[in-house]
């Protein structure tokens, strides 16, 4: 990390898969309101 090069917890934090989810988090709350109206239309089958 740019930030923290020398922090000794730098090295678990970037080997982590969890370093993605607050990237995921942020995608799909940008994701559902495009899809609501997609919702919407399969429901009202």
């Amino acid at each position: 990390m740019s930030v923290a090069p020398g922090w000794s917890v730098t090295r678990r934090v970037i080997g982590s898969p969890l370093i993605a989810v607050p990237v995921l988090v942020v995608y799909v709350l940008a994701l559902l309101p495009q899809l609501a109206p997609y919702w919407a239309a399969t429901r009202d089958h």
